[in-house]
């Protein structure tokens, strides 16, 4: 009897432990992680010690989510589980925050990686070169069966995504993958492009991070935009009222030069 007691004694021990250690499958996101959210819990909870621009400049140790290569070969099922269960100096916070904010959390981590200005030049490539298999949501949905019966890799599936490491993504990008309709990309694109395209497909994790084109112009208070017609505003309408007052001068002007020859 005591035996068997022993027995649950040690069983349960090594499931705790597990736990603790983060040899547990992390639970994945049920939708698109929002970056938003995820930069409120990184603001009040972590910038404390990995700092406000993710460099770990608040305490000595603490991860550096702005170093290339550590960002490259690691994935989010790593961070949420350092997140929940705690790594090393890093408390745990799985009962402070709830799934979906750790998850969030997450999201804006990968943003210090996954730059605006990198990743929409990624976009331009993408979009030229990558939506006729992978569609143009990254969902793989313009090549429904694909090369072997199967479809293009899907980047808005967050349980596979969540296991990728970025690195793994640019090597299908730079060699191809066997077996499948996906191409080698390496004597087509510089290395940069080739990083630059991967974070931009990583961001299709995310609901709320827009990435713009490079240089698409972020009009001025002083200029309407598209929705706001310039004549459909107080100075617009002035402009157009004196113009016609103008016209009418002219042409009244010109009548009457007519009429006195």
């Amino acid at each position: 009897m005591s035996g068997v007691s022993e027995y649950r004694i040690l069983w349960s021990a090594l499931i705790i432990s597990l736990i603790l250690t983060g040899l547990v499958s992390a639970e994945y996101p049920s939708e698109k992680t929002s970056v938003v959210s995820g930069q409120v819990v990184f603001t009040s909870a972590c910038a404390v010690c990995h700092g406000e621009k993710g460099n770990g400049s608040g305490y000595a140790g603490a991860y550096d989510f702005t170093d290339n290569q550590k960002m490259i070969d690691i994935n989010s099922s790593d961070f949420f589980l350092s997140i929940t269960n705690g790594r090393q100096a890093m408390p745990p916070f799985g009962n402070r925050f709830s799934q979906s904010q750790r998850w969030d959390v997450i999201a804006y981590i990968w943003t210090f990686w996954a730059d605006m200005e990198s990743a929409g030049k990624g976009r331009i490539i993408y979009e030229k070169n990558c939506t006729y298999c992978h569609g143009i949501k990254g969902d793989g949905a313009e090549i429904s069966r694909g090369f072997n019966g199967k479809g293009a890799f899907d980047f808005t599936n967050l349980s596979t995504m969540a296991n990728k490491h970025p690195l793994e993504l640019f090597d299908g990008v730079t060699n191809g993958i066997s077996g499948k309709a996906m191409p080698a990309w390496k004597d087509t694109l510089s290395e940069n492009e080739r990083w630059n395209v991967v974070k931009y497909s990583w961001t299709f994790q995310f609901k709320d991070y827009t990435i713009e084109f490079p240089g698409t112009p972020i009009l001025s208070p002083g200029i309407p935009s598209q929705s706001n017609p310039w004549y459909s505003t107080p100075g617009g309408i002035a402009i157009v009222l004196i113009s016609l007052v103008i016209a009418a001068g002219i042409l009244y002007l010109f009548r009457k030069g007519v009429l006195e020859r």
